[in-house]
């Protein structure tokens, strides 16, 4: 099963001037909620291509960043139904 999510990141501050720079915070589950056991599951964000940099993020033991993507692989191993975890990333655009 695969989920995509576009448009919900978080300006921050939520209005700048044409020459500030405006971060970008993104709050989301690391797991899917679902009302099913899970066995497996792996969680990508995937960023803006053109000059984004990450402030901050949630780590994960198994947690990579590659150029504008962050993949948390392997991480939730048999996740119980309706859990949430969250996770945040912050970057600069």
């Amino acid at each position: 099963m695969v989920e995509f999510h576009k448009r919900r990141r978080e300006a921050y501050p939520a209005e700048t001037t044409i020459k500030e720079q405006q971060s970008f915070r993104v709050l989301e589950s690391a797991v899917l909620v679902t009302p099913y056991h899970v066995q497996k599951q792996t969680l990508e964000v995937t960023l803006p291509k053109d000059g984004t940099k990450i402030v901050g993020l949630t780590k994960h033991a198994d947690s990579k960043v590659k150029d504008n993507k962050i993949e948390y692989g392997g991480v939730t191993k048999n996740v119980e139904p309706f859990s949430f975890e969250q996770i945040s990333v912050m970057f600069m655009n």
